[in-house]
């Protein structure tokens, strides 16, 4: 896991428990593709009946979108999907969030829906906002598909 990543999951707070589950779910990852993850973002939200709630570990390299639930009653599940130039549309949804600046309340999803079809729902509270846009910046904004157009010039 490289430094970046421990750095990221410092910053979550997580118990021991969840901490040492989540490496496990990167571990995996890198160990699949013989290769260090080049973002994650740990998908959450807060239930008001049992606080935060973590969803799924989600891993992007250049080429491509992971996910990895992180609790599952099946065992452990490993997506891969094709991430290059293969986002269609991108929609992002904010309450009380400013990019850069988030606080307790700020919250922040995104959808992603890409060339087969797929949605990759992510979602993010608190200061998880600020790294969930900078993800999605760099890894989804960078991987629009072009528009095709029937337009001859």
């Amino acid at each position: 896991m490289n430094a970046r990543v421990a750095t990221y999951l410092d910053s979550l707070g997580l118990t021991e428990a969840m901490r040492f589950r989540i490496e496990s779910l990167i571990t995996n990852y890198e160990e699949l593709l013989d290769d260090e993850l080049g973002d994650v973002i740990l998908s959450e939200y807060i239930s008001d009946d049992v606080g935060r709630v973590f969803e799924s570990v989600w891993a992007f390299t250049d080429d491509l979108i992971m996910e990895a639930p992180v609790a599952s009653d099946e065992g452990d599940q490993f997506d891969f999907v094709p991430l290059r130039r293969s986002v269609r549309h991108w929609v992002i949804k904010a309450k009380d969030y400013r990019r850069g600046a988030a606080e307790d309340t700020s919250r922040l999803s995104m959808e992603v829906w890409l060339a087969d079809e797929r949605v990759a729902r992510l979602r993010a509270s608190g200061r998880n906002c600020d790294h969930l846009m900078t993800v999605g910046r760099a890894r989804i904004l960078q991987n629009l598909a072009p528009l095709a157009s029937g337009d001859a010039d």
